[in-house]
């Protein structure tokens, strides 16, 4: 972590990597036991504590082209604010691919997350049953202060969304758009969402108070029309 411009350290009690002799490049991995690392958001939510129970996966090229495929599962995940130990989230599970080019020019992520605990109950619960998040950064920002951001954006710096798939409470959602940054920093681009079950994220914003119940009767009918 000394000296380097990524926000990420971590302690790991043990390592055990494996390769065959006649495909030496393609290895599995194993982090044995809990290991621990910290995320410095440069934010207002300071420094994340996260808790892994368990780790292992493969790293090896690509099949299609140049570069490296990561695929890694972990399970029992515990991210802490270090300000707020009491705001804990948790993760049941967490199977994730990522594949990059040799110059890592670009980073392609496809990562499945199941029973997500909440610290607090936003409207829906405090569990969500599962989140997809499948697509692609480019270019990749490696400083992610103010400069390296604005750096990032000038370079044209997009995430692309493939498939963002949420179950939620009533919420059963996929969407799919580009993401990026204005010169303020701001977050811009264009999102479609396509939900399922609409009537019964509409009740739930009515119970809430989200939208009034004189409201609800409009939003039904545009729900109706589209």
């Amino acid at each position: 972590s000394a000296g380097s411009a990524l926000p990420l350290s971590g302690e790991v009690e043990r390592l055990s990597i494996t390769s065959r002799p006649w495909a030496p490049q393609r290895m599995t991995f194993r982090i044995e036991g809990q290991h621990h690392w910290a995320v410095d958001t440069r934010g207002a939510a300071g420094v994340i504590d996260i808790a892994v129970g368990t780790t292992e996966g493969s790293v090896g090229p690509r099949a299609e082209a140049s570069g490296w495929r990561l695929q890694a599962a972990l399970r029992q995940i515990t991210a802490s604010p270090r300000a707020d130990a009491a705001s804990a989230m948790t993760i049941a599970t967490a199977d994730v691919t990522a594949e990059t080019p040799l110059r890592l020019e670009t980073l392609a992520v496809d990562a499945v997350l199941s029973q997500i605990g909440l610290p607090q109950d936003f409207g829906l619960g405090r569990t969500v049953e599962t989140l997809r998040l499948r697509g692609e950064m480019q270019p990749l920002p490696y400083d992610t202060s103010a400069t390296g951001l604005t750096a990032w954006q000038a370079a044209g710096g997009q995430l692309t969304l493939s498939e963002v798939a949420l179950r939620f409470g009533p919420v059963d959602a996929v969407a799919d758009g580009k993401l990026g940054l204005d010169a303020a920093l701001r977050l811009q681009g264009k999102v479609g969402v396509r939900m399922r079950r609409p009537n019964e994220v509409l009740a739930l914003a009515t119970a809430q108070n989200w939208i009034t119940a004189k409201q609800q009767p409009l939003y039904a009918m545009a729900i109706a029309l589209f």
